[in-house]
């Protein structure tokens, strides 16, 4: 009995640990942005065996520390779409820099879906409203792209002027 029972405590550690993980990353703050989404994918890769690639053309350094985890979480919640309802067998991340912002791209190859069944609360929809308002709140741009067979792809933007700022803007 004690076997079984240590069989069950391992299996709720690792739980535990993986929340803890899921929750804010110590390497998102000992690190930054893209180690953090590099050591989410290689971690979420090794678990279901789907292709994730990181493809990072920036540091992401001059990010303050709450967009960059404004993106580590946008991140987490697309692929993890990707992973529970898309049925992708490759999901790709791209962080690039551009004259005026910094963007970040979650592409996957799966189902899809018809975005005008869920642009609105329909009881299934929460986490796309949750990484739409995440943004917004920083004053960055959210869109999503998907097609039907054709995969998703999740775009999020974040003008450099608006980088250094503290701010959150509330709705009044």
């Amino acid at each position: 009995m004690s076997a079984a029972i240590e069989k069950q405590l391992q299996t709720t550690l690792k739980e535990i640990k993986e929340l803890a993980l899921d929750i804010r990353p110590s390497v998102l703050d000992n690190f930054g942005l893209i180690p953090a989404i590099k050591a989410l994918a290689k971690r979420l890769q090794n678990s279901t065996g789907i292709t994730i690639n990181v493809i990072a053309l920036t540091s992401a350094e001059k990010l303050q520390k709450n967009i960059q985890n404004v993106l580590y979480r946008i991140t987490q919640e697309a692929i993890n779409n990707a992973i529970k309802h898309a049925h992708s067998t490759e999901i790709t991340i791209i962080v690039t820099n551009h004259n005026s912002y910094l963007q970040l791209e979650i592409l996957d190859n799966g189902i899809g879906f018809d975005l005008e069944q869920h642009s609105r609360f329909n009881g299934h929809s929460l986490g796309l409203m949750n990484m739409n308002e995440r943004v917004k709140a920083y004053n960055g741009a959210f869109t999503i792209t998907s097609k039907i067979n054709k995969g998703t792809t999740v775009k999020v933007k974040f003008p450099y002027n608006n980088l250094n700022k503290d701010t959150v803007r509330t709705n009044v």
